[in-house]
């Protein structure tokens, strides 16, 4: 089962209605700054990813710009995000 992500804002109604920008702009950044800490908990984890040759598993060494730069053995594969399965 893929993993999730629990996403919550509590907002004013008041501020809903008359700042719907404002809004947006702290969504936005709790969005990143979740997306920055589950990026950090997948470094140093073992994961499933998925090449042309069929399902491996690595290390996560580091992520940038969507992708994994994974430790497959003695070799460094880079990864694409959507083709890692996260644990």
């Amino acid at each position: 089962m893929p993993k999730s992500i629990h996403l919550a804002i509590r907002v004013d109604a008041e501020a809903l209605l008359s700042k719907p920008d404002t809004i947006m702009q702290q969504m936005s950044m709790k969005i990143f700054q979740r997306r920055e800490q589950l990026i950090c908990e997948l470094r140093d984890t073992r994961v499933m990813y998925h090449d042309d040759t069929g399902p491996k598993a690595g290390t996560v060494q580091s992520f940038s710009n969507g992708n994994a730069l994974i430790r497959d053995g003695s070799r460094l594969v880079r990864v694409s995000a959507n083709r890692l399965q996260l644990p």
